[in-house]
């Protein structure tokens, strides 16, 4: 039937409110794209005949929790058109709703037919109206949810509570919560009985482009014909669950052979050879599976969960329906990197991320000039995480681009707080990646940092290293101009590890360089980073750019590097890292760093 489907917010017992979604049907018979529509309210689409029977519509709605009336809708040309409207009233994740699906009246055995569906359909919320509605491009609902069509078999008000806790709202399946808990209850069980179990971890390859390209509510149809497949391919005894957007898993339980995940994940993948059809779309979807066994591969959820994951990610490498067992591919230090990957997804939304600050002092007379803003990472499973271990992955997986901009929003707050409590004012430096400075608004957000702690660009510097900025040079060379045009100083990081020549970096409007730490700490040992470090300083001077020297630990490094005229330094001679706390100290003394040296 040509049913249009409106679902509306019922506030103030307003039952004609704003539109919040519809179906093409809707839009169609209207004249409305979906847009237009959401702009407006269930009212501006009804006829004035209509609209002077509402207090009858709203005493039904209150009393009943529907009604079934005739109304006149008004299209967008003025065309009026008569209607049968079911309307209920529905409560969706805390949000009070009404749900209205609209028949043109054509004959009367058909209303007689849609009165029926609808007083079957009202039984389905019976005690209980949580769910979605979401139609397609055939005009008929796509999904009323599984919770819906199924909850309608619990008996009681508990099962009910209870099926809504552990099940997943668009696939039906069940959800993380009751996953992890009937995982944990299967391996108290294994462990009684020496069995083994499998993990299969499943994520679809290329959703988010499916997303982007079709839209969401087609993103969604295809998760559900996903779960379906996937259940085809598994044993009745068999768990399946969603716990992420695009990401499934399976509990294999009394397992005969160790062999069997392997099969089922086989199974799985001949299963995906198969095309979906999303809104008259044919669609190939490629998965990864990873695979982990109990106790071969670990002996609780945690690690079995955070093991299959890895052996995933391994599959996913190889691009294309790939299945991988975690102990066939994993030697220690992949293990340890994707263990730090996993933890770091969540890791700011945990709040684990710190700053630490290395004071950077004036070559000539001691004073503090400014500091070095160093990211440190404490996990409740690892403890301290070394930048060299997580930077790199952050870098890989994009995660540097919002760790970065809290990297500098941090360091701004602080450095102005420090400069508002009456402290000296000094310059903090921050690492930036090619990934910031490759996002088009990455300047837009640097000005809006500034704006929004108030802190003078002048007492901020970025650093690049060297050997990031010899393969982008010119790529950043117009974002280097931008930021220097706003006042904050640039440099480039450990200078000398790269591929890099001063006269490449003129090109860049950079008014500082620092020496990496290697150079500086083997001055005495060898010959050849004498003269490097002697040269780099002697070069730089002639370009009428100030050199900073890292990792200074000894009083001969520091003399070396004074005869050399080297402007400023840091390291270990000074102050190790430390935090915002104990490098206030330094900020409230204002003595020279080279005092406690004599």
């Amino acid at each position: 039937m040509n049913q249009r489907i409106f679902l509306s917010e019922y506030k103030n017992e307003e039952l004609f409110g704003k539109i919040i979604e519809v179906n093409d049907m809707a839009c169609e018979k209207l004249g409305y794209t979906k847009a237009e529509l959401q702009m407006m309210t269930l009212k501006d689409v009804m006829a004035q005949l209509t609209l002077n029977k509402t207090s009858k519509f709203k005493e039904e709605i209150l009393e009943k929790g529907y009604s079934i009336n005739q109304m006149v809708q008004v299209s967008k040309n003025g065309i009026e058109m008569c209607v049968i409207v079911y309307m209920y009233r529905l409560t969706l994740f805390n949000r009070r709703v009404i749900l209205s699906i609209v028949y043109d009246i054509v004959d009367e055995n058909r209303c007689e037919e849609a009165e029926k569906k609808f007083k079957l359909f009202g039984k389905v919320f019976e005690n209980n109206t949580e769910g979605v509605l979401v139609g397609d491009r055939q005009r008929k609902i796509v999904w009323t949810n599984h919770a819906f069509t199924e909850i309608t078999d619990c008996k009681s008000k508990e099962e009910k509570i209870n099926y809504l806790a552990f099940r997943d709202f668009l696939t039906g399946l069940y959800n993380r919560a009751f996953f992890i808990r009937k995982l944990n209850y299967t391996l108290v069980n294994a462990c009684s009985k020496k069995e083994k179990i499998g993990i299969l971890f499943i994520d679809l390859d290329g959703f988010k482009n499916i997303n982007d390209h079709l839209g969401h509510a087609a993103g969604d149809q295809l998760l559900q014909k996903v779960a379906k497949r996937i259940k085809q391919c598994v044993r009745e005894s068999d768990i399946v669950a969603r716990i992420g957007g695009d990401e499934f898993v399976l509990l294999l339980s009394q397992m005969e052979d160790v062999e069997n995940p392997m099969y089922i994940a086989k199974r799985i993948v001949d299963g995906f050879e198969k095309p979906f059809y999303v809104n008259e779309n044919k669609l190939y979807v490629d998965i990864s599976i990873g695979i982990a066994i109990y106790p071969d591969d670990g002996k609780t959820a945690d690690t079995l969960m955070i093991h299959a994951d890895m052996a995933m990610y391994k599959a996913k490498e190889s691009k294309g329906n790939k299945v991988e067992r975690f102990s066939d591919i994993l030697n220690e230090k992949e293990k340890e990197r994707f263990v730090i990957e996993n933890l770091l997804k969540d890791a700011l939304a945990r709040d684990e991320f710190s700053l630490y600050y290395q004071p950077i002092i004036n070559m000539k007379t001691g004073k503090m000039m400014g500091a070095e803003s160093l990211l440190r990472w404490k996990t409740e499973k690892l403890g301290f995480i070394p930048p060299d271990k997580f930077i790199p992955i952050a870098e890989r997986n994009g995660l540097i681009v919002p760790l970065g901009e809290w990297v500098l929003k941090t360091a701004c707050r602080q450095n102005k707080q420090w400069q508002e409590t009456g402290y000296m004012p000094i310059y903090l430096a921050v690492n930036i990646s090619v990934r910031q400075l490759e996002q088009k608004d990455f300047i837009n957000r640097i000005e809006n940092i500034l704006n929004e702690t108030g802190l003078d660009p002048k007492y901020l510097e970025l650093e690049i290293t060297e050997s990031i900025s010899a393969e982008n040079i010119h790529n950043i060379g117009n974002a280097f101009k931008k930021l220097n045009d706003l006042g904050v100083t640039l440099s480039i990081d450990d200078f000398g590890t790269g591929y890099s020549s001063l006269g490449q970096l003129k090109i860049l409007p950079i008014s500082k360089l620092k020496i990496d730490k290697i150079f500086v700490k083997d001055i005495h040992k060898e010959i050849n980073h004498t003269a490097i470090t002697a040269a780099i300083i002697a070069m730089a001077k002639r370009l009428n750019l100030e050199v900073v020297a890292e990792g200074i630990e000894t009083e001969d490094q520091l003399r070396f590097l004074q005869e050399n005229k080297c402007d400023m330094g840091q390291g270990y001679l000074f102050s190790k890292p430390i935090d915002a706390s104990r490098f206030a100290i330094f900020l409230q003394k204002k003595q020279s760093f080279f005092r406690k040296h004599k």
